[in-house]
């Protein structure tokens, strides 16, 4: 999730965004905003999607990085200051493991546990003992067996072996959890203990700490008038305090001024700022201690220090998305904000799952015409093609293996084929 866009990669691989696309953060080649989710090229490599305010940066399987969107203060990592709207690689390094965007500066983290920083550095967000801003990736000193990275709004939190919570950057609102008000440009120990899973908003942090055996609490530090650390208040903490006693925590997430986690039972817990109804309760009031939402069958959580929106998934793999959508960065084609959780995609078809027999569309992504192939020897009963939401847009009994998609919205539909002898799946993309 970007400040007015977002971004995710399906299961089978392939890369999806969606919302404000001004200075070309979608990544498809183009600077028009998108109300729904838009497959972004046709590869099917990418690991995970990481959304600044205005750009994004991507991790494949191959261990390579990408960027594209603003570039203002070379968060691009490209070696120029120059807006890019299509993913471009970084370097020509594969050793890449983790990346994480804050709102105009990267971290990421490589094979060797060596920490890299780019971009924005007007607090020391890159953690370099400077505050001159990079336009490649540069090492951050003085540590090394870094494992687990999150950038903030201007600050930096990283986890280095043997659980050592370590920040940096902005530290005015006290987000940097040392006690102190002032900016720090190289890293420091916030505490040594068995630290993991944290995040960053804007103006607070939050993190998790092993209290046993498959055990976590939840700690949280910063800015807190709007309650966005959920202990009940609004009195800000200079130092990391436990949020409750449950110790069954095991993912979080953060937006500018909100909070959200998820716990052992797959429920998902939301708190802080609420103007747009970003804590998907139903309402617009701001939350002080973390409130429970409908079901428990949440698999993950987004996370954007820039965000006033939330996209999450479920066990099934639907996605969902609730909050701000002036520009359509919850992809429900409108831009109408939601204080509940909306479905945005039904599953996370990967369609090699559950197909017997193999089946091709093409072209894919088409325009006026596909072809099936694969289906010559089938006798076909039934094919339906329904919408990302599961709504059905067209019906033929015709035993043709040529469909017409000129009636078609731009947009992401799957087909479903059947014959006497079983139903097939696939998907396609209408440009």
């Amino acid at each position: 999730m970007g400040a007015l866009s977002s971004a995710g990669v399906m299961e089978d691989g392939s890369l999806w965004a969606w919302g404000r696309n001004q200075k070309g953060q979608l990544g498809d080649g183009s600077n028009v905003d998108k109300l729904i989710p838009k497959q972004i090229g046709t590869q099917t490599n990418w690991a995970k999607v990481s959304c600044g305010a205005e750009f994004m940066v991507a991790l494949k399987n191959d261990g390579t990085i990408w960027s594209w969107g603003a570039n203002e203060e070379g968060q691009l990592g490209l070696g120029s200051t120059t807006n890019v709207n299509t993913p471009t690689q970084i370097g020509i390094s594969n050793q890449w493991i983790d990346i994480s965007a804050g709102a105009r500066h990267v971290l990421a983290l490589n094979t060797n546990g060596v920490l890299f920083s780019w971009g924005s550095n007007g607090f020391g967000q890159l953690g370099d003992g400077t505050n001159i801003y990079k336009d490649i990736p540069g090492i951050v000193p003085n540590f090394t067996e870094w494992e687990s990275i999150t950038a903030g709004g201007g600050h930096s939190l990283s986890v280095r072996n043997q659980g050592t919570l370590m920040s940096w950057g902005y530290g005015i609102f006290w987000q940097l959890g040392n006690g102190l008000d002032n900016n720090l440009n190289l890293p420091a120990p916030i505490d040594v203990a068995a630290w993991f899973e944290m995040k960053a908003g804007y103006y607070h942090s939050v993190s998790l700490k092993y209290s046993g055996p498959q055990q976590a609490n939840l700690w949280a530090w910063g800015f807190n008038n709007v309650g966005e650390l959920g202990d009940g208040t609004t009195t800000r903490r200079d130092i990391p305090v436990q949020i409750g006693t449950d110790d069954s925590w095991i993912k979080l997430g953060c937006t500018i001024k909100s909070t959200y986690g998820i716990k052992a039972d797959n429920s998902l817990w939301a708190w802080g700022l609420n103007t747009y109804g970003q804590l998907g309760d139903g309402t617009n009031l701001n939350i002080s201690l973390p409130l429970k939402l409908t079901g428990d069958d949440w698999q993950s959580i987004g996370t954007s220090t820039v965000s006033e929106h939330m996209i999450a998934s479920k066990l099934d793999g639907s996605l969902w998305a609730w909050g701000k959508n002036d520009y359509g960065q919850l992809g429900d084609g409108t831009t109408n904000d939601s204080n509940i959780p909306k479905l945005i995609f039904p599953c996370n078809l990967k369609i090699e799952d559950f197909n017997e027999k193999s089946i091709t569309i093409f072209p894919n992504p088409g325009m006026d015409w596909i072809q099936i192939s694969g289906i010559d020897d089938l006798q076909i009963q039934e094919l339906n093609i329904t919408d990302i939401k599961g709504k059905t847009i067209a019906l033929t009994m015709e035993n043709s293996n040529t469909i017409n998609i000129q009636h078609l919205i731009p947009g992401l539909y799957f087909i479903h084929i059947k014959s006497n002898q079983q139903t097939l799946h696939s998907k396609f993309i209408k440009q």
